[in-house]
């Protein structure tokens, strides 16, 4: 994963996520266009620094130095690339509706959010932790992305 030691913890972060793992051919191929689309990558004329990397197999993380003002329309721009790149690789990694989380056995799983929320209600072996995908700063990224699902995101749906 790349170093995000370099960005300011109040830098903003996307966090894009796939329902099925992704195989190192296609994160290859991500982390390559993705770098050719961030060297061009512009907010109103002024380069924006990022950095971005998959992570587990199942997200792709993006950080921007707010030095460079990402904002509105650079924002878009970035989601437009990862969405044309989506649709030419077959993939989706903009769709919010599935939760991820550790099992037991500590593979990343993911399930919708209706079928999650009814599911860890029933299960008896609850996931070791839950991932948070709606993250938009590093500093939170850096201490809650993953957590306990007691301590999570998901804690009230626990009953």
């Amino acid at each position: 994963m790349t170093n995000f030691a370099s960005f300011p913890d109040h830098a903003p972060l996307w966090i894009f996520a796939s329902p099925q793992p992704l195989d190192s051919e296609t994160m290859l191929q991500l982390r390559s266009d993705w770098t050719r689309f961030a060297e061009g990558w512009k907010s109103h004329g002024t380069p924006v620094r990022s950095g971005a990397d998959g992570l587990y197999d199942r997200f792709w993380v993006v950080v921007a130095d707010p030095q460079g003002h990402p904002s509105g329309c650079s924002i878009d721009s970035a989601h437009r690339f990862l969405r044309q790149w989506c649709e030419a690789h077959h993939l989706d990694l903009l769709d919010r509706n599935w939760a991820y989380y550790r099992s037991e056995s500590g593979a990343i799983e993911a399930r919708t959010l209706a079928d999650f929320r009814a599911w860890i209600k029933t299960v008896e072996t609850k996931p070791r932790s839950v991932f948070h995908t709606g993250i938009s700063a590093l500093s939170s990224f850096r201490s809650e992305f993953e957590r306990p699902l007691e301590r999570s995101w998901a804690a009230s749906w626990l009953g």
